[in-house]
């Protein structure tokens, strides 16, 4: 049986792969026959040559003609990586127009639950939460101003962020989480770093002291609905059979006591062993993979990345991922403010990527 007919034997992915295989073989092939043609018939680059001896030469010519394929091959793709590099700055400084925006709009709240202001688009405390997701358009907010970059890019620099676990990741116009965090005033805040950085350099603390007055009046009459909903549910269940109802408690698929137990007392000592190691190393993993993500990350960088001496090396690490993430983000947080600035002149919309509040209206 011959060669073709043996290849027609296997799969259909194996024969496109073959194929292509030959198919790179054969272009490489010419490309280097090409490529040391040139080089031989182009006087000037044989000028140059001819200053070296002719053993050196023709190694030398073969790297080079090996080297091209490789630029021929992956240059592109490399090229595309470095793209996607910088994308990816200036998209994570992007995000933090959106903190910037963000502390403006929570002042505004602020001065909106105490009856201060009025704002068209604001008819109830939860319309805050909407605009959190559209914040870089909402309509009664300010434009972000080049002191307001100036300043982030301080907070940036001065502030040890956590970018490992998206610091900026949070609920941001969580007036009852953040005003609590502010009246306990206990070690755990729960204020954003941001806001307590603007609030220090700004002196606008003050407004986490207003009364809540809008809140307190929408508490009130939501109890007078949630009153009359269980009076009505009340009144249709009277003439209705009772129905049994299990009230043990729900056993959660994962629960690790339940788990436990049950190897514990009802598996053999080899299936118990294995269940030990088997968690030993799944927590080993978990607790030092994100960190072999963040020193393979700054291996990978194109700049030198300082790293300070510290007695745990993964602390050494993750200080040293934050620093960086924050030098480079606070580096094109002016291109991002460029972008923003053609976005708002241009009228484009930058659409949320939630709308977890549509049916509140009808509530």
């Amino acid at each position: 049986m011959d060669e073709e007919s043996k290849e027609y034997q296997l799969d259909q992915y194996t024969q496109n792969k073959l194929a292509e295989e030959k198919r790179l073989i054969e272009e490489e092939k010419e490309l280097k026959i090409k490529w040391r043609q040139e080089i031989e018939q182009n006087k000037e680059i044989q000028a140059h040559l001819d200053k070296y001896k002719k053993i050196s030469v023709e190694a030398f010519i073969t790297h080079y003609v090996n080297h091209k394929y490789q630029v021929y091959r992956y240059g592109d793709m490399y090229i595309k990586l470095a793209e996607d590099e910088r994308t990816k700055w200036i998209d994570l400084a992007h995000e933090q127009l959106k903190c910037i925006q963000q502390k403006q709009l929570f002042d505004l709240q602020c001065q909106w639950r105490a009856e201060q202001i009025k704002l068209n688009g604001v008819e109830k405390c939860i319309d805050f939460k909407k605009w959190e997701d559209e914040v870089l358009n909402c309509p009664f907010l300010k434009p972000i101003s080049e002191s307001d970059i100036e300043l982030y890019q301080e907070f940036l620099s001065e502030t040890g962020l956590n970018f490992a676990n998206e610091f900026w990741d949070r609920e941001w116009q969580d007036y009852d989480e953040i005003k609590g965090g502010y009246d306990e005033d206990d070690e755990e805040s729960t204020i954003p770093e941001w806001y307590q950085f603007h609030y220090n350099h700004t002196g606008t603390a003050s407004l986490l002291s207003l009364p809540d007055i809008r809140g307190e009046k929408e508490e009130f009459y939501r109890g007078i609905w949630f009153d009359n909903q269980r009076k009505e549910i009340e009144e249709r269940q009277k003439d209705q059979p009772i129905k049994l109802t299990d009230n043990r408690p729900y056993l959660s698929a994962s629960d690790r006591a339940m788990m436990s137990f049950l190897f514990s007392n009802f598996e053999d000592q080899l299936t118990q062993k294995r269940d030990q190691y088997y968690r030993m190393a799944i927590e080993d993993y978990n607790d030092t993979s994100s960190y072999e993500d963040m020193f393979r990350e700054l291996a990978e960088a194109n700049e030198d990345v300082p790293i300070e001496g510290h007695f745990d090396i993964k602390e050494a690490v993750e200080m040293a991922y934050n620093s960086y993430y924050a030098k480079k983000t606070a580096e094109h947080l002016p291109l991002a403010y460029e972008q923003y600035l053609l976005t708002r002149k241009m009228g484009f919309v930058i659409k949320g990527e939630r709308d977890y509040f549509g049916d509140l209206d009808d509530i």
